[in-house]
């Protein structure tokens, strides 16, 4: 069976609108971007929405998540979400952000269409997130987690990057202020991937050490049941029974039950977060060629494979994350 017949039509896309960011977190991009010899081409709203459909007609796409950079520097993104929406009525739509932006656009968003909202958040301690985001403000973020629960969004989770001298002693009290947030949080072990590969030498912490700092932190539960890519844990937080989840692309990798493709913003399709280059969709889609478009999809998701050891070295951001 290949794993495209394993997908049985069901696909969960990550559409990347921007690169651009207004952080600089240290395991996702550099400190300056290098200098362009070439622009990239980018695709207008209009042939992304095209792309979309076209990725859809050949896959299923049951769930579509707007990532960047940070998305919510695209104006435009809540009239992306209504496009999609009436494009994929049945589809999830979510979005993951570092939240800063998130008081002044969460009604807008939710108004749109969107389904739910995962907000990146590694550390309670403003000053390492200032210094590991490179100038960004707790508060903010925080202030934007929020804003999501009042624009009455009924998912919100807490994404936290697990970065051993960061946050490995903060472990328990990540879970305890996200179930005071209402929120389910998700640890993610660190990548070895473009900037996150001098951290990682340093700071990788997997996700069983980090369960283990759980387990001796409140009492076990018990396990809940998986979602998606992440293996989920119950725990005992005070009283309250609360999930923690578990991503674990390195210690447990989850490539023969992965379903998800990328697409950016410069048209390009991508299998696989660790494969070195992605298949152009936005030149024949420019020449008016469909056909050339559909091909394209349905060989990259037949070729979709275990990538082995490799991990890329661009940076993150160029990938949608």
């Amino acid at each position: 069976m290949s794993p495209r017949d394993g997908l049985r039509g069901r696909t969960y896309l990550r559409l990347s609108v921007t690169d651009r960011c207004n952080l600089r977190c240290r395991y996702c991009r550099p400190a300056a971007d290098p200098p362009q010899r070439e622009p990239s081409p980018s695709a207008n709203d209009a042939e992304l929405l095209d792309l979309v459909r076209l990725v859809h007609d050949e896959t299923g796409i049951y769930k579509l998540r707007l990532s960047g950079g940070e998305p919510l520097l695209d104006p435009r993104l809540a009239e992306l979400i209504e496009q999609l929406r009436s494009l994929l009525p049945a589809a999830k739509l979510a979005v993951t952000t570092n939240g800063t932006l998130l008081a002044e656009n969460a009604a807008d968003l939710h108004a749109a269409g969107l389904d739910s909202v995962n907000v990146s958040l590694d550390t309670l301690d403003p000053d390492r997130f200032r210094r590991l985001t490179r100038g960004g403000d707790l508060a903010a973020t925080v202030g934007g987690i929020h804003a999501a629960a009042a624009a009455g969004f009924s998912k919100v989770k807490i994404n936290a990057v697990l970065i051993r001298r960061v946050n490995g002693r903060e472990l328990p009290d990540l879970v305890r202020r996200a179930a005071e947030l209402g929120c389910e949080i998700r640890f993610i072990e660190l990548m070895p991937y473009g900037q996150g590969a001098a951290l990682f030498r340093s700071d990788y912490l997997a996700a069983d050490e980090a369960l283990d700092s759980l387990r001796r932190a409140f009492r076990y539960l018990g396990a809940a049941p998986p979602t998606g890519t992440a293996a989920r844990y119950r725990f005992d937080v005070d009283g309250r029974a609360v999930t923690v989840g578990m991503i674990t692309p390195v210690s447990r990798p989850f490539c023969s039950r992965c379903d998800r493709l990328r697409l950016g913003r410069d048209g390009r399709l991508h299998v696989c977060l660790r494969q070195p280059s992605g298949v152009d969709l936005l030149g024949p889609l420019r020449a008016g060629d469909d056909c050339t478009v559909r091909r394209r999809i349905a060989e990259a998701v037949d070729g979709k494979q275990d990538p082995g050891t490799h991990w890329p070295a661009r940076h993150m951001v160029t990938i949608g994350g």
